[in-house]
């Protein structure tokens, strides 16, 4: 009998093509959790901003003491909101298709600008609800379903509620 001294060219191959197999099936494997890492940290970005958007549009709406909604277009829904606050302030919020940009003023002058990010997908518009002792404006925002089996914290449809005018109600009535 002949001891061997190597291996043949089909043992290397099948070798080879194991060793192939593996490594394709790490890289999908790393490839599939870097994508799912990435979502997630975008999501939770998203939550984020959105949680400090309606701080900020809460405060700002309950400070004011008038609003004004004003449409691009008649057929549009509403596109800017415009809260006058005390000592010659305004805030404006905008809604652009993939953002919402706030601007602080001071009479003419710009003193402050900041942007939130849109839902990917979404549809957003103002609603005011002036049926109540203190009027109510809302920001609705209405997100297109995502592909199959991805759902998003934030849900498919967001309302953001504030009352007009509530710390300057509370102050005249001598609650703070």
């Amino acid at each position: 009998m002949r001891h061997r001294r190597g291996y043949s060219l089909i043992e290397c191959l099948v070798a080879m093509g194991l060793a192939a197999t593996t490594f394709t099936l790490v890289a999908t494997s790393l490839y599939g959790m870097y994508r799912s890492s990435h979502l997630v940290r975008e999501d939770v970005d998203l939550q984020r901003q959105w949680g400090r958007f309606a701080e900020q549009f809460r405060a700002d709406t309950h400070e004011a003491m008038s609003i004004e909604i004003a449409k691009d277009k008649p057929e549009n829904s509403a596109r800017t909101l415009t809260l006058a606050l005390p000592e010659g302030h305004t805030v404006r919020y905008t809604l652009q298709p993939k953002r919402i940009e706030r601007v602080l003023c001071e009479g003419d002058n710009v003193r402050h600008r900041e942007t939130y990010r849109m839902p990917p997908r979404s549809t957003s518009r103002w609603s005011e609800q002036t049926e109540r002792t203190l009027p109510m404006i809302s920001l609705v925002v209405v997100r297109e379903p995502a592909t199959a089996g991805a759902a998003s914290p934030l849900g498919r449809t967001m309302r953001i509620d504030a009352a007009l005018g509530l710390l300057r109600s509370r102050r005249t009535r001598g609650l703070e």
